[in-house]
């Protein structure tokens, strides 16, 4: 266990089958009270499968704990070692970190590779308590760079492939002054086929041209954008 020292700090921690450290920074409050690292081989309350998640490490976790209160104050990314991982991740998937708290809920904290550590995106939760590596699947966001809303039920919509898997997101399709004709957080694709108009937005109301529509949505955490010119044919 760490008290009294703030700051990043590495837990020189393992089990009978390997070293496996953590690292986390911690503040001055926390170091008070102490933050303790142990890896465990227990995983259970991780869910198998959560969004883009598909297969957990299943050789060792680690667990937190947090001083008196269970509760850190200082929220920061944690990383964990890249020991006995490498043909877990040998190209068949993007590390993660997975993140159950004290009452068994699960976040997916994302994560990338940081020298000889996985590194979340995401800061850890208050009450986090356990935490397992997890490799989930590549999904690309590609936007359709036609529409023709002439309800002939080809191409009538606005279509972005993959990013109905980040439902945290903003699209915004600008004409050629970078006016706005439609700007929506949450946007989702529709089933096709489907005819021109849609929940608020009237794509028959284009002028024929060119537009840029501008996506910015998170995956595991972590701002993506892409910006994709448009043709609109009628």
């Amino acid at each position: 266990m760490v008290k009294g020292i703030s700051g990043t700090r590495t837990f020189p921690i393992g089990n009978a089958t390997g070293f496996y450290p953590a690292q986390l920074e911690i503040n001055s409050a926390d170091a008070a009270e102490g933050v303790g690292m142990e890896v465990v081989a227990d995983g259970s309350g991780f869910a198998p499968v959560t969004g883009s998640v598909k297969e957990i490490f299943p050789d060792h976790f680690w667990e937190l704990t947090a001083g008196t209160s269970a509760t850190l104050t200082g929220l920061k990314p944690i990383s964990l070692s890249t020991n006995g991982t490498q043909t877990f991740f040998d190209g068949t998937g993007d590390p993660t970190i997975l993140e159950l708290n004290a009452t068994n809920v699960q976040a997916n904290l994302g994560g990338s590779l940081n020298n000889s550590f996985y590194t979340s995106t995401s800061p850890v939760s208050a009450k986090a308590s356990r935490f397992a590596l997890a490799k989930s699947d590549k999904i690309t966001v590609v936007v359709h760079k036609l529409i023709t809303p002439d309800n002939d039920q080809i191409n009538d919509v606005l279509v972005i492939e993959g990013l109905d898997s980040f439902p945290e997101n903003e699209v915004t399709l600008l004409d050629r002054w970078g006016v706005p004709f439609m700007s929506k957080q949450g946007f989702v694709n529709y089933t096709q086929p489907a005819g021109p108009t849609q929940a608020g937005v009237d794509y028959s109301k284009l002028a024929i041209g060119n537009y840029i529509c501008v996506i910015k949505y998170k995956e595991n955490g972590a701002e993506k954008s892409i910006r994709q010119m448009i043709t609109v044919l009628k």
